[in-house]
């Protein structure tokens, strides 16, 4: 992606990034249906972030695309282990886009709002597809996570009533907050944990060098 960027498509996607997060749970008796919906607006205006890179945009528009069929699909023809399929292509599109906004970050010469942006999504991007990874590995063993007795997750379930829980666990694990309530207990879980961890540790640390560093650059240029 080129150090450019359609106007306000980081603002349109952090908007997009933040309304996935709050409005499923506050409509929960059709939840799955917005989920959906948010999932739907990520992907657009991730792609709208892309239009002046052709060949990112192909791209992009290539694996969204699947995921849109596979996702509304659903509601016109069962597709047999949905879940699994579902899974590694939103792992595949959210990773795209965690790239191509590192790529951008790391790029960058000076400290605007697009970056400020950039960095939010990109926070948000990463929980998001760790999100993605905890509903593989579930899908692929039920018995990688421990839930409490509050806490309830149906093994045969919607792949979008899923994302739910594990939403709120990879934001709980990138924070290192860890209330306990899901624990990893699969080798794979847990190995994955531990990188999402680390990750949030580093992520905090490494931006605001960033930031800071191209603000002293910009500063001493003027």
């Amino acid at each position: 992606m080129k150090n450019k960027a359609a106007s306000y498509s980081f603002e349109i996607l952090f908007v997009s990034l933040i309304f996935m997060i709050v409005i499923p749970p506050s409509l929960h008796f059709s939840s799955a249906f917005w989920v959906k919906i948010c999932l739907t607006c990520i992907l657009l205006a991730s792609l709208y972030m892309l239009k002046f890179n052709m060949t990112l945009l192909v791209i992009g528009s290539v694996v969204s695309g699947l995921a849109l069929m596979l996702s509304w699909g659903q509601t016109f023809v069962e597709l047999s282990n949905s879940v699994f399929y579902l899974s590694v292509v939103y792992i595949s599109f959210f990773g795209f886009i965690c790239f191509n906004l590192m790529r951008f970050l790391i790029r960058c010469k000076r400290a605007d709002e697009n970056v400020i942006f950039a960095a939010m999504c990109l926070y948000i991007f990463i929980s998001n597809l760790w999100m993605f990874i905890y509903t593989l590995i579930y899908t692929i063993n039920p018995e990688a996570f421990t839930f409490s007795q509050q806490l309830t997750i149906n093994q045969q379930g919607n792949f979008f009533d899923m994302l739910g829980v594990f939403s709120y666990y990879s934001f709980v694990t990138l924070t290192t907050l860890g209330y306990g309530d899901i624990s990893p207990v699969g080798e794979a879980a847990r190995a994955w944990v531990s990188v999402e961890s680390m990750i949030g540790q580093f992520y905090i640390a490494i931006i605001l060098a960033k930031l800071v560093a191209i603000s002293v650059d910009t500063d001493q240029s003027h």
